[in-house]
């Protein structure tokens, strides 16, 4: 292993030092009784609050897309259903490692596959395990309200599609 920043060992030579001394670019807010286990050397791209948004409007999106061009058999329309389905279950796995690494949570690699397959079953039992005592209930009920904001949206896009035909 290297001596340097990050790796615990010190560093070579005076640059090695002054780079050991900057602060990491993101350090995640944590929730009071968590600690990140790590801080990350980048900043992410989305929030988590971001991630949220733009899964919200993928699906908006996607149900307009899929509604307008019903019936239809092409090849991108089948390519258009493999990348927002590939994209929602990105953008779902995306928000939960911010949330896990903003609350210091260990990573999983059953929970991680979890995110990815089992969605509606798995992030909810992630909120209630990671919140502290006394916000587990409310995270899980933010979750579902998030959900009917999902169906909303969803219902929205099939409303404007019918619309526009």
């Amino acid at each position: 292993m290297e001596k340097g920043a990050g790796s615990g060992l010190p560093p070579r030579d005076a640059a090695a030092a002054a780079d050991a001394a900057k602060p990491a670019a993101f350090v995640p807010e944590c929730a009071p009784g968590y600690a990140p286990r790590y801080a990350p050397r980048y900043a992410p791209v989305l929030s988590p609050r971001g991630a949220a948004l733009a899964l919200l409007a993928l699906m908006f999106v996607s149900t307009l897309v899929d509604a307008a061009t019903e019936g239809r058999d092409s090849v991108a329309l089948l390519l258009w259903t493999f990348v927002s389905g590939f994209s929602s279950s990105f953008l779902s796995f995306y928000w939960f490692r911010l949330d896990r690494e903003q609350r210091g949570w260990p990573r999983s690699r059953w929970l991680s596959a979890a995110v990815i397959f089992l969605t509606p079953l798995a992030i909810p039992w992630y909120i209630a395990r990671s919140r502290p005592r006394g916000r587990k209930l409310r995270g899980v009920l933010r979750f579902f309200g998030y959900v009917l904001l999902v169906l909303l949206a969803s219902a929205l896009g099939g409303m404007l599609a019918l619309l526009l035909a």
